[in-house]
């Protein structure tokens, strides 16, 4: 059986590894875009954060935003680029 705490205060979030991330959506123009250098195990998430921003931007501001892994010459991903297409 699993132990109930009581009185335990709620802890302030962290975020990302204890940082959060600020993307440049509102200060973009159609066809500008910005890239995001990461690791071959964190493309996936830093894309996914960024598509989970771009969608509230969307509905907030009707902005619309790609995204795409960006690979170096050996087919290994090395970052995210991110585009305003509308």
């Amino acid at each position: 059986m699993i132990k109930i705490d009581k009185d335990i205060p709620v802890q302030e979030s962290m975020g990302h590894k204890g940082k959060r991330r600020s993307y440049p959506f509102r200060h973009m123009d159609v066809g500008d875009s910005f890239y995001i250098e990461a690791e071959n195990h964190e493309v996936g998430n830093i894309r996914s954060s960024i598509m989970g921003s771009c969608r509230a931007i969307r509905f907030k501001d009707e902005k619309k935003f790609m995204t795409r892994t960006q690979y170096d010459n050996k087919g290994n991903p090395i970052g995210v680029r991110c585009w305003r297409i509308s």
